[in-house]
């Protein structure tokens, strides 16, 4: 009598299980991406920013940067990787580093739309420590990106057809 489950069910239940968490990290990313979407329409008109300010606020580009960087570009890293039989675990690091800089980025982003939006007056200090961790943030995205890309053209590039 054969107790428990085979290991083909077994691999294919943690296969699912993965991809499941990618599609809730990727809805996770469309959710925040819509609600920085509504926090910027909603702080500028409940503050006047417009009426009062009439500049632009950093907060009026995390929507998009949080839709195509954080549910695009993954989308179409997984169907590139899908194409040659492989999967996230392949790309881990670089994957990791892509993704920890999309969300310090996006951290930054509304960080400093905020400061934008509700302190008048940033001092000269507060102002260039802020462009300084946002410049950081983006040289850890761009370096996670580049990463990923090199890892997908070794994957590209490599004749072994797995």
């Amino acid at each position: 009598m054969e107790l428990g489950c085979p290991i083909g069910v077994l691999h294919e239940f943690f296969t699912f299980q993965r991809l499941v968490f990618c599609v809730q990290n990727w809805s996770s990313n469309v959710e925040v991406g819509l609600a920085l979407g509504v926090y910027y329409r909603e702080d500028t008109k409940l503050t006047n920013f417009f009426d009062t300010v009439g500049a632009k606020t950093q907060l009026s580009v995390g929507h998009t940067h949080t839709l195509i960087l954080g549910v695009i570009l993954p989308l179409i890293f997984g169907g590139l990787l899908h194409m040659k039989n492989k999967g996230f675990d392949d790309v881990k690091k670089s994957m990791i580093t892509y993704l920890i800089g999309i969300s310090l980025t996006i951290l930054m982003i509304v960080f400093r739309g905020s400061l934008d939006i509700f302190v008048d007056d940033l001092s000269k200090g507060l102002e260039a420590l802020v462009s300084g961790l946002s410049g950081l943030t983006h040289i850890v995205l761009g370096v996670g990106f580049l990463w990923l890309l090199f890892d997908l053209r070794k994957i590209f590039s490599d004749n072994n057809h797995s």
